[in-house]
Order: C-alpha cells, then structure tokens, then sequence
C-alpha cells in the first residue's frame, strides 16, 4: 500500500509538472501571436458571452503550438 501510495504522488507530481510545462509553453505562443498580430487581449470562449466567429484564433494557435511543440518531457 505504501509502494502504491508513493507511485500515485509520483505519477501526480509528474502530471503536474507537464501541466506547468504545457502552460508555460502555451503562454509563450500567446504572447508571440498576440505581439505579432497586434492583439490586446485573449479571451477563453467559457468567458465569453458573444463575439464575431472572425476573431477566433484557437486553430490558429492549435498549429503554432503543435509545430513548435513536438513533445514535453517529463521528470524521471
């Protein structure tokens, strides 16, 4: 039990830390597309209550992000 106990924090802090990684990278990618497209602010659609579908660059960052991201190392 305690052996389980000590993989289960393992697998989480690993979990934990690719999603810091994952975020971090993603940030980078919405700073750089912001700068380059003169865009102020980012928006999540979850907080959006309307908007011209002409705005929406989540494809857009969807590709940038898996052309520069190709995979994120986790710790051992």
């Amino acid at each position: 039990n305690i052996l389980k106990n000590k993989s289960l924090n393992e697998l989480k802090l690993k979990k934990l830390n690719a999603e810091k990684i994952f975020a971090n990278k993603l940030q980078d990618i919405l700073n750089d597309y912001s700068k380059k497209n003169s865009i102020d602010l980012i928006i999540r659609k979850e907080s959006l209550l309307n908007g011209s579908k002409d705005l929406e660059i989540t494809n857009d960052i969807i590709k940038i992000f898996n052309t520069n991201v190709k995979k994120i190392e986790l710790s051992k």
